[in-house]
C-alpha cells in the first residue's frame, strides 16, 4: 500500500514538473510574459496558476514533515534535502514579484528555481529499485570523488589561469580574451578539451563499493518514505493503525532458537539445548 501511495506522489511530481517546464520555457519566448494573448498564451496562464498551486500544497507538506519530525527535520544530513526542497519552492515564488515589476532578474531566478524542482526528482527515486540503487550508486560516488577532486581541480584550475593571465600581459593580449573571467573560460576549455591519458584504471574500484552501501541506503530511504506515508493526519489513511494487529512479542531466546533451527552449517541431529550452550 505504501508503494502505491509512494507511486501516486511521483506521478503528481512529474505533472508539477511538466506544469512547470511549459510555463517557464514558453514564458520565456515572449518579450513580455505578464501579457495572455491567443490560446498558447492561456494555456501558459492555467499552467501558472497549476503551479502556484502545487508549490504552495508542498510548501504545506514540509510545514507538516517539520511539525511530525521536529528537531530531526533539521539534523544532519536530512536537513540538506529539506533545504534543497525548500529552495526549489521559494524560488519560484520569488519570480511572481520580479515578473510583475519587469525585472530582469526573473530568469535568473526562474532559472535557479527550474533547476532545484528538477533535480528533486532524484527525491522520488525509490519508485522502483532500480532507480533507487543506480541513485544511492553515483550519490556514494559523487560525494567521496567528486568532491576531493572538485578541491584539487579548483587549486589547480585558479594557479594555471593566474599564471596564463600574467604571461598574457607581457603580449600585451589580455584584451583579446576580454579579462580574467575570459582566460579562466579559455583555461577550462584548455584542462578538459584534451585527449585522454592511458592509464591502468582497474585497481580503482569506486562503483563497486559504493554499490555495497547504496542496497542499505536504498531500503533506508524505502522504509522512511513508507514510515512518513502511514503516519497520516487523518484516521482514514493512517494505514499504520488501521491494519495493526496485537501479537506475541517475541524474546531474544525465542528468536535464537529460531536462527538456530534454521541454519544449515550445523548437524542436523544436534538438539537446541546443545545449540544454546554453543551460544
Amino acid at each position: 500500500m505504501g508503494h502505491f501511495w509512494f507511486s501516486v506522489l511521483t506521478g503528481l511530481y512529474l505533472m508539477f514538473l511538466l506544469l512547470l517546464s511549459f510555463a517557464l520555457l514558453y514564458g520565456s519566448t515572449k518579450e513580455d510574459p505578464t501579457q495572455y494573448h491567443g490560446n498558447a498564451d492561456g494555456l501558459r496562464m492555467i499552467c501558472e496558476i497549476c503551479t502556484v498551486l502545487c508549490i504552495l500544497a508542498y510548501a504545506a507538506d514540509e510545514f507538516s514533515e517539520m511539525e511530525k519530525e521536529g528537531l530531526s527535520y533539521f539534523k544532519t544530513p536530512q536537513i540538506y534535502f529539506n533545504l534543497f526542497d525548500w529552495l526549489g519552492l521559494i524560488l519560484i515564488l520569488i519570480v511572481i514579484p520580479l515578473r510583475f515589476t519587469h525585472h530582469d532578474a526573473q530568469w535568473v531566478v526562474a532559472s535557479l528555481g527550474f533547476f532545484f524542482n528538477v533535480l528533486r526528482l532524484f527525491k522520488y527515486s525509490c519508485v522502483t529499485r532500480a532507480t533507487g540503487l543506480y541513485t544511492k550508486t553515483l550519490a556514494r560516488i559523487v560525494y567521496r570523488d567528486i568532491t576531493r577532486f572538485s578541491c584539487v581541480f579548483l587549486v589547480v584550475f585558479l594557479a594555471f589561469c593566474g599564471a596564463f593571465f600574467l604571461s598574457l600581459r607581457a603580449t600585451s593580449a589580455v584584451q583579446v580574451f576580454g579579462g580574467f573571467d575570459k582566460v579562466m573560460l579559455s583555461g577550462v576549455r584548455a584542462l578538459v578539451e584534451q585527449q585522454s591519458a592511458a592509464d591502468d584504471y582497474t585497481k580503482y574500484n569506486t562503483y563497486s563499493e559504493a554499490k555495497k552501501t547504496a542496497r542499505l541506503q536504498y531500503d533506508v530511504d524505502r522504509m522512511l518514505v513508507i514510515t512518513r506515508l502511514e503516519h497520516s493526519r487523518l484516521p482514514k489513511f493512517n494505514l499504520r493503525l488501521n491494519y495493526y494487529q496485537e501479537d506475541d512479542v517475541i524474546d531474544e531466546m525465542t528468536l535464537a532458537k529460531d536462527l538456530l533451527e534454521r541454519s544449515e552449517d550445523r548437524s542436523p541431529w544436534e538438539t537446541v539445548e546443545e545449540k544454546l550452550e554453543e551460544i
